[in-house]
C-alpha cells in the first residue's frame, strides 16, 4: 500500500476464466516439469479435461492456455494462485485479439485511475468485447487512451478514433486534428459525418473481450471500493464523472451545475461523496420526459466549494465555463471553508447544546457558512452521521 493508504484491487477473482493466458517460460517449464513426474500427459489430459495434443502445445508454449485449465494444472501441481498470476505476461479472449497487460495484475485505485472510472461510468461505455468513450473534449479523450495504454498495457495501434465532424463543418476543418493524433502515434482514425450536433466529437474504442469482461466484473463492485477509498480517491471519481456528464449552465439569475445519468444510484452516489466535501444543498434527483434524472448543485458558496475541491477535470472547457459563472456574482461570499459532512454536524449539534435554541442565522454566523447552508439543516432530528 502506498503512503495514502490506495486501495489494491486483486485481480484473481475479476478475471474471466475464459480468457487465455501467456506464461513466462520459465514458470511453464517448472510447471510441466512438476506435472509430468505426477502424470503421465494421458491422464494428465483426462485430468484436466483437454485434448492431450493441448498438453503437448502447452509445455512446449506453442498456443495460449485456457485459464481454467492452467488453474487446474495448478491445483494438480500444489502451486499457488499468487504465483501463477506473478508469471502471466498477458491475457486475452479467443483467437488472439485485444491482448491486455495489467502490472502484477493488481489495480491500485489512485486517483488517476478512479477519475478514469468516473468518466468511464459517464460518457463510456463497455459492451460485449469493446471498451470506449465518446467526449468533445480533446483533453478528455486523450485522458483516457493513456490509461488504456499506461494501466491495461493496451499499444496505441489496438486503438481506433473516430472523428464524428457535424453537418456545420467540413472534413477538411479537422485536418489539424488529424496530425495531432497522429503525431501522439494514434494512427486508426476513421472520420464520420454526423446528421446533427455543433460540436466535433471524438470517440476512442478499444477491441478487446476480455478488458471488457474485466472492467463488467469490477464495475459490479466499484462504489464498494470508492467508499473504502481515502477522500481525495471519491473526489477524484466525482472530477471524472463530471468531465463527462457535468455541466455549468447560467439561465438568468440562475447559476447551477447539473449532472445528468439514466442511473439513479449513480446520481445519489454522486451527491454522498459531494455530502463529504460538505456541499450539501442539493435537491434529489429530477426525472426528466426522457427518462434521465438530473442532480443540481446551486448557490454561490455550494458552486465554488465544487470549484475549488473537485472540478470538471481534463474537460477544461467545462472548468472555463464554471470559473466564468462564478465571475458573475456581483457580491462575492465570503469563501467557505472546508468541512466534512461529520465535522459541520458536530459543530451544529454543539451550538444547539449550548444555546439550546439557536436559528440557522445565528449558526451560519458562528461557523462561518452561508444561511442557504444551514437553512436545509433539520435541527430538531439532527443525529451524528457515521464516519
Amino acid at each position: 500500500m502506498s503512503n495514502k493508504n490506495y486501495l489494491e484491487i486483486p485481480l484473481i477473482n475479476y478475471i474471466p476464466l475464459n480468457s487465455y493466458v501467456s506464461l513466462t517460460s520459465r514458470f511453464r517449464k517448472k510447471l510441466f516439469r512438476i506435472l509430468v513426474k505426477k502424470f503421465t500427459i494421458a491422464n494428465l489430459a483426462k485430468l484436466v479435461g483437454a485434448h492431450r495434443s493441448s498438453i503437448y502445445d502447452w509445455k512446449k508454449g506453442r498456443v495460449r492456455v485456457p485459464l481454467s485449465k492452467i488453474m487446474r494444472c495448478i491445483e494438480l501441481a500444489g502451486i499457488t494462485k499468487d504465483r501463477l498470476f506473478n508469471s502471466i505476461t498477458s491475457l486475452t479472449a479467443l483467437y488472439n485479439a485485444g491482448a491486455i497487460r495489467i502490472k502484477g495484475w493488481k489495480l491500485l485505485l489512485n486517483e488517476e485511475l478512479v477519475e478514469w472510472l468516473g468518466l468511464l461510468k459517464g460518457d463510456g461505455y463497455v459492451s460485449r468485447k469493446y471498451v470506449g468513450c465518446t467526449n468533445s473534449s480533446l483533453p478528455v479523450s486523450l485522458f483516457f487512451m493513456r490509461i488504456l495504454e499506461k494501466v491495461f498495457g493496451i499499444p496505441k495501434a489496438n486503438i481506433e478514433i473516430t472523428i464524428e465532424i457535424p453537418p456545420n463543418q467540413r472534413n477538411k476543418d479537422i485536418t489539424p486534428l488529424v496530425k495531432l493524433l497522429n503525431t501522439k502515434g494514434y494512427k486508426r482514425i476513421i472520420k464520420r459525418k454526423r446528421n446533427k450536433g455543433k460540436k466535433v466529437l471524438l470517440s476512442s474504442r478499444v477491441n478487446s473481450k476480455v478488458l471488457a469482461q474485466l472492467l463488467r466484473n469490477i464495475l459490479k463492485d466499484l462504489h464498494q471500493f470508492i467508499n473504502s477509498s481515502p477522500l481525495d480517491v471519491k473526489i477524484a471519481y466525482v472530477r471524472g464523472f463530471g468531465a463527462a456528464e457535468g455541466s455549468p449552465y447560467e439561465v438568468g439569475s440562475v447559476r447551477a451545475i447539473s449532472f445528468s445519468n439514466k442511473d439513479l444510484d449513480e446520481l445519489l452516489f454522486i451527491k454522498n461523496i459531494l455530502h463529504e466535501i460538505g456541499i450539501i444543498r442539493i435537491d434529489n434527483p429530477e426525472q426528466d420526459n426522457k427518462g434521465i434524472y438530473k442532480l443540481k448543485i446551486t448557490t454561490q458558496p455550494q458552486l465554488r466549494l465544487f470549484h475549488e475541491i473537485v472540478g470538471f477535470g481534463r474537460n477544461k472547457r467545462r472548468n472555463k465555463k464554471l470559473a466564468s459563472i462564478l465571475k458573475g456574482y456581483k457580491k462575492i461570499l465570503k469563501r467557505v471553508e472546508y468541512r466534512s459532512k461529520y465535522e459541520r454536524y458536530s459543530q451544529i449539534l454543539n451550538i444547539i447544546k449550548r444555546n439550546k435554541v439557536a436559528t440557522a442565522k445565528e449558526i451560519a454566523l458562528e461557523i462561518n457558512i452561508s444561511y442557504t447552508w444551514t437553512s436545509t439543516v433539520s435541527y430538531t432530528h439532527l443525529t451524528l452521521p457515521t464516519n
